[in-house]
């Protein structure tokens, strides 16, 4: 059988391609044998950290491989008009437009809005970050980040959330993550809007590269590329 596997953030760079596809003589694998045969081909990757998915679930070594299952690679995590992944920019208009819904329920309305600041390289001190780019496996986050919101809902009881999340090269000053919480009080709103930053930045598979002043680009984790 063939199987594709999908590679995202720094395994990308670490293998050079997108995805890798393994011809199989066998019919029958699991996690771990796959990621043995892996590593054969391209042995660098053994030397990352990441999760194995299949069908956009979290699996463990013994999960059986069929043919046909969609199998990504994720490293550590640090659409329609509902759609939390945003391709465009998340504009001031946007951000306006939502924090002046009028709902007569909602006595509250907090906003969280996420720049790419202008942080000065540690490691050099002087180069500084021109924009991150924002990798991501789109219909997982899609579902982590809607797992996250209506778990929001449900433990904080507010009226409704937005999430909004850049993927692709977002510059200094853009927004990269927006998020608005309407509540009746605004401290179930205050407690809502701290879960949700904090589930998304360490839950959803979305990855950032920092590129720098000097052409130098890093992963967050530290992984330079060139």
């Amino acid at each position: 059988m063939k199987i594709k596997i999908l590679l995202f953030g720094q395994l990308r760079s670490t293998i050079g391609r997108n995805s890798i596809v393994l011809g199989l003589t066998g019919s029958e694998y699991n996690v771990q044998e796959i990621k043995e045969l892996v590593y054969r081909d391209f042995p660098d990757i053994k030397k990352e950290i990441f999760r194995v998915v299949v069908n956009q679930e979290i699996c463990d070594d013994n999960h059986m491989i069929k043919e046909g299952d969609e199998i990504a690679f994720l490293p550590p995590v640090s659409g329609g008009a509902d759609s939390y992944i945003a391709r465009k920019k998340i504009s001031p208009e946007y951000i306006k437009r939502v924090s002046n819904s009028n709902d007569s329920d909602c006595g509250s309305v907090l906003t969280f809005i996420g720049r790419i600041r202008k942080d000065v390289s540690p490691k050099d001190g002087e180069t500084h970050i021109e924009k991150i780019e924002y990798s991501v496996y789109e219909e997982m986050a899609e579902k982590e980040i809607h797992r996250i919101v209506e778990s929001a809902k449900n433990k904080f009881k507010v009226a409704d959330i937005i999430v909004k999340h850049r993927i692709g090269i977002v510059k200094v000053g853009e927004v990269a993550f927006f998020v608005a919480v309407f509540s009746s009080h605004r401290k179930e709103g205050i407690h809502a809007i701290d879960f949700i930053i904090d589930e998304v930045k360490t839950k959803v598979p979305i990855w950032k590269k920092e590129i720098y002043s000097d052409g130098k680009e890093y992963w967050q984790d530290g992984f330079i590329i060139k």
